[in-house]
């Protein structure tokens, strides 16, 4: 490996720079792929990582094609493991499915029960249905009535004989309280006999005490008036002593009081001659002030008076001299206006001779052009009424068409209107007809279901013991309102029962009446019928 300059022609490396020379470095491949090697050395690792991959791969398969078919190897006892639970999971989803099938049919079948049973119960409280079952409950009603009554009876006469017992019981408890009250009495009037003589000696003995203590009090209240009496006399001495001695005091006191009066007296004249004579002084000196001070404003006022006269006269003649001013202003003034207003009046006369001979000439023009323009109109009005015409004309006509085309289509709608109430009038008959049939199939029904049912409530009161009375009368109703019940029989028909004494027809007898609705006899009458045809 060796470096090398390059110089161009004339160049030495005395006189050229470093950076104007070419240099050139010269190596081998191999000491190159040295150098470079470094910069692959990521490329490198993944080529060797791809190669190890690659022959783990390798091995790998080679196991697998090698124990694929061994029995006993992981994968296949894995593979075995996973049909299984498949298996077993496919049973257990078809036991689930077929228990919920089971129970459906099972919930689907109490379902139906319960709906046949609710609409067992809404037919039982609806329409005729409703009446039979009305007709049960009073049957029950009545029953329960007949079982009250008695059981009425039964407590009634409970009743009677405990009340005679009670009276029984009352009559001899009265005879030994009687018995008690008796003894009861004779022991408290013994009690109080001897409850008496104990007061009585009492009552002597307290009045005794009574006196005794009488006697001591009244000596007693002696003493003591005597005792208060000497008090009262002491008392009278000394209220008079103490009287006499305040009097004394009073009057000392007294005549200190008129005493200091008579100073106060004096003094109070001595203070008023004061008073009185620095009241003169003061008057006296107030009367000549006001008098100075009157005659000072009296000066002043003259004074002010002639100030007040001299300004005027000043006033006024100034006054005057600028009134004779303003008077020759004005006076000049007037002329000046005067003067103008003429010169106005002499244009404005100018002016309206001016307007006036144009107003002329501008009528005389108008004239002119109105004839003009009425010749115009007059022309364009001819022209209008011919047109008018023509319009009136085409307009005729269209409506005349308008019209008829109206009239055909109201012609062509009639007719499609008959077609379809023609068509509605077919489907109503034949509605009509659909109803009746489903009506009188209805009918049927209806009667099948309600002698069913009154056979069940009927052998339900029998079971059960009740009257049959009011089912009877609700089933005899029906027959009489559905018409279902045959014509009055001739008077030699032995075998017919009248509704009073009949009893409820069964569902058989009625479906053999329901083969020949129209044949309204009665049964005799039908079964001779029958003898005869066969």
């Amino acid at each position: 490996m060796e470096s090398t300059w390059y110089l161009f022609p004339g160049q030495t490396l005395a006189n050229t720079k470093i950076s104007d020379r070419s240099h050139a470095l010269h190596i081998r491949s191999k000491e190159w792929g040295k150098i470079t090697s470094h910069l692959d050395r990521k490329k490198l690792k993944e080529q060797a990582i791809q190669r190890e991959r690659e022959h783990k791969q390798y091995l790998d398969d080679g196991s697998k094609r090698m124990i694929q078919n061994w029995e006993n190897s992981l994968e296949n006892i894995r593979k075995r493991k996973e049909e299984e639970r498949l298996k077993h999971k496919e049973q257990k989803k078809e036991d689930r499915n077929q228990k919920f099938f089971e129970l459906r049919e099972e919930q689907e079948k109490i379902r139906k029960d319960y709906v046949d049973k609710m609409r067992k119960q809404i037919y039982m409280n609806t329409g005729n249905a409703r009446e039979l079952t009305s007709a049960f409950v009073t049957s029950e009603i009545l029953y329960e009535r007949e079982k009250q009554k008695d059981f009425k009876k039964l407590i009634d006469k409970h009743y009677e004989e405990e009340a005679a017992k009670y009276a029984q019981v009352v009559k001899e408890n009265a005879e030994k309280e009687l018995l008690e009250n008796r003894e009861k009495e004779l022991k408290k009037r013994k009690k109080n006999k001897d409850h008496g003589d104990y007061l009585k000696q009492e009552i002597a003995q307290k009045s005794l005490r009574q006196q005794e203590e009488k006697q001591k009090q009244t000596e007693k209240e002696a003493l003591d008036n005597i005792r208060a009496m000497e008090e009262m006399e002491c008392l009278e001495k000394k209220l008079l002593e103490k009287k006499a001695k305040n009097m004394q005091e009073l009057f000392g006191e007294k005549k200190k009081l008129l005493k200091q009066e008579e100073e106060k007296k004096i003094q109070l004249a001595k203070e008023e001659s004061e008073l009185d004579a620095v009241v003169a002084i003061y008057k006296e000196t107030k009367h000549r002030i006001d008098c100075m001070k009157k005659a000072r404003e009296k000066e002043l006022r003259d004074e002010a008076a002639a100030r007040q006269e001299a300004v005027a006269k000043l006033v006024m003649a100034h006054e005057k001299a600028k009134t004779e001013v303003e008077e020759e202003r004005m006076k000049a003034a007037i002329a000046e206006k005067d003067a103008i207003e003429k010169k106005k009046l002499k244009k404005r006369a100018e002016y309206d001779k001016k307007m006036k001979e144009e107003r002329f000439e501008d009528r005389k023009k108008f004239i002119e052009h109105e004839e003009v323009a009425n010749k115009k109109q007059a022309e364009i009005r001819k022209w209008e009424m011919l047109n008018r015409y023509k319009t009136d004309e085409i307009l005729k006509k269209y409506e005349e068409s308008k019209r008829k085309q109206h009239w055909k289509k109201v012609l062509e709608y009639r007719k499609e209107l008959l077609e379809q109430m023609s068509e509605e009038k077919a489907l109503l008959l034949q509605e009509k007809e659909i109803e009746e049939f489903v009506t009188r199939s209805n009918f049927h029904n209806d009667d099948d279901s309600f002698f069913e049912y009154a056979d069940e409530v009927l052998k339900l009161a029998k079971k059960r013991g009740r009257s049959t009375y009011p089912i009877e009368k609700v089933i005899m109703q029906y027959k009489k309102t559905n018409l279902l019940l045959p014509d009055k029989c001739e008077d030699n028909c032995e075998n017919y029962i009248t509704s009073k004494e009949a009893k409820s027809m069964s569902q058989q007898i009625f479906k053999k009446s329901q083969k020949n609705k129209n044949d309204r006899s009665c049964r005799c009458r039908q079964e001779e019928k029958k003898s005869v045809s066969n």
